[in-house]
């Protein structure tokens, strides 16, 4: 199964690639590949304990959306045929705070 993203999402992965890049962050950069790559396999074999929200941001609850963890990033997608990611944060982001229209 091939799992697809938003615009929105794929924003966000470009964003925080370009982050590292400009930092020079080879490491975060080989990271944020791994967490994808797991996230998308965790959603292929379907997740244990898939979220309905991260961490404490209850606020962030949406009808057919699921989060999941993986490694330092909070990643969400639709439970659709093929699911869909939606977004993906790093985890010390204030979500709720930049993107409080997330759906």
């Amino acid at each position: 199964m091939l799992i697809d993203y938003t615009p929105a999402a794929r924003r966000q992965v470009t964003e925080l690639a370009g982050h590292y890049r400009l930092k020079q962050q080879s490491e975060a950069l080989r990271n944020l590949d791994r967490a994808l790559a797991e996230a998308e396999a965790a959603i292929e074999a379907g997740p244990r304990c898939p979220r309905a929200y991260p961490a404490t941001y209850n606020d962030l609850v949406r009808p057919g959306i699921a989060w999941l963890k993986s490694r330092a990033y909070w990643i969400a997608y639709r439970h659709s045929v093929p699911p869909v990611i939606i977004a993906v944060f790093w985890d010390r982001a204030a979500i709720d705070e930049r993107y409080p229209g997330l759906d």
